[in-house]
Formats: C-alpha cells, sequence, structure tokens
C-alpha cells in the first residue's frame, strides 16, 4: 500500500499542486499581510475557505487538530484541513465530510472521484472525532498522521520534500464549495479542537500566538465585497478551538 502511495504522489504532483482550491495563494497572502499584525487583526478572502492562519515572519515545522466527522451537506459541504505552507509550498491533510475508507488523506484536490496523493487506512464514522497532524522533520521528510480519537486506530504517511523548505504559515480551515449566495440561515459544518503549532525553533502555541493570526472568510466574490458564506468562529480555549459555520 506504501508503495502504490508513493507512485501515486509522484504522478499527481503537478494536479494536487494547482488544484487544492487556492490554498497556497491564501497562505502567501497570509504570511505576508500578517506580518507584524497583532491576532486576527487581518482578513484573508477566499472563494472555499473559512478557518485561521498563521504568519508573522515565523516557520512552522508541526500542525495538529481534532475534527469531528461532518455528514455530507447538499450543494458540496467539502472538507476540513490543516496545512503547512509557504510561497508556492503546500502540504495538506484534509478529511471529507461524510464517513467511509478513502476519506482521509494527504493532498486531496476534491471530491473523492478527483484526489490526488496518498490516502490514510481510516475508516471514520460520522460524529467520530479524528486528530490530523502533519510533522515537518528539516531533513528531508513530511510525516502525515491520521488518529481516530473515537476508533483508537492511526495511520502515518511519509512524504520526500526538498531539503531546507520553509514553511511560513500554519493553516487550519474547513473548504466550501457551496458559492451561489450566502444562506439565509447560518448552521455549524465544523467542530475543531485542540489546535498546537510548532515553529522550526520549538516555539509551541496555538492559532492564538505566540505570532499573528490571519482569519480566513469564504466570499461571495472572494474578496472584502461578496456576501460571506462560510467562516469561522471566534477562537476559545487560548486558540485551540473554532467552529466553521456556513
Amino acid at each position: 500500500m506504501r508503495r502504490q502511495w508513493r507512485h501515486v504522489l509522484s504522478a499527481a504532483a503537478a494536479v494536487a499542486g494547482a488544484a487544492l482550491l487556492a490554498m497556497g495563494a491564501a497562505l502567501a497572502f497570509a504570511g505576508s499581510a500578517a506580518a507584524g499584525a497583532k491576532a486576527r487583526d487581518q482578513a484573508v478572502y477566499t472563494t472555499s475557505q473559512a478557518g485561521y492562519v498563521t504568519g508573522g515572519g515565523r516557520h512552522f515545522r508541526f500542525v495538529t487538530a481534532t475534527v469531528r466527522v461532518a455528514p455530507a451537506q447538499p450543494q458540496k459541504a467539502g472538507y476540513a484541513g490543516i496545512v503547512l505552507g509557504g510561497a508556492g509550498i503546500t502540504e495538506p491533510a484534509t478529511l471529507l465530510a461524510g464517513a467511509g475508507g478513502g476519506f482521509v488523506g494527504w493532498n486531496f484536490s476534491g471530491w473523492p472521484s478527483l484526489m490526488a496523493g496518498a490516502r490514510l487506512n481510516l475508516s471514520p464514522k460520522v460524529g467520530d472525532l479524528l486528530r490530523l497532524s502533519i510533522y515537518y522533520d528539516q531533513h528531508g521528510h513530511v510525516y502525515f498522521t491520521a488518529a481516530g480519537v473515537t476508533s483508537g486506530t492511526s495511520d502515518t504517511f511519509k512524504a520526500p520534500v526538498r531539503s531546507g523548505t520553509l514553511y511560513t504559515a500554519a493553516e487550519v480551515a474547513g473548504f466550501d464549495w457551496y458559492r451561489t449566495a450566502a444562506p439565509r440561515t447560518s448552521f455549524r459544518l465544523w467542530a475543531v479542537s485542540g489546535i498546537r503549532v510548532t515553529t522550526y525553533t520549538g516555539v509551541r502555541g496555538t492559532m492564538l500566538g505566540p505570532w499573528a493570526t490571519s482569519k480566513i472568510l469564504h466570499t461571495t466574490t472572494g474578496g472584502a465585497g461578496g456576501a460571506v458564506v462560510t467562516y469561522p468562529s471566534g477562537l476559545w480555549r487560548s486558540g485551540q478551538n473554532f467552529g466553521v459555520w456556513r
């Protein structure tokens, strides 16, 4: 199975790098715009994401968060994910809404028929808690781990990266393909908890720092002038928890 994943990784690299819902653009923007700002002073606007992203000139080697598996929703409710990223680089671990085998993995580029990258060997159920983690060893490898808090099962995928890679942002977000208009009534898509982030030098924190943090908003236009479609709640429990709402 591992051998097969490595083959998929090589064949899908170009597709996955270009099709991650503009994730790379959001990370690059947040990493520069948030520099020197106080936590949550900046906003990043997208057409698919809602959550939080770190910046402020730091380099990040680890990000983890626990996500409750959401039921599939009409109009493609999308998926939740964590990311280490930088200029032209994205390393996402993602969880699709719904339940079943093949719904957890690295570098997904869309719905199950469009996935690229590696699928981890877990079969979560709706309502289960799943902890996603990305760790960069700073020696040419990234480790993607999904651990079932509810099921007690886990799996890890090891991927090669260029030595000396600089990840300037860590992101935790929900990804929502619903773009037609803002809904009349808000409801929660994802519940995120236990966020932890670590820098290259070993500084540990949450989405509230000690570094700058930007809120990510999904609007109908991908800009400040559009109607808000998906948004994150305020951060709580010292920056470890938030919800993603449509």
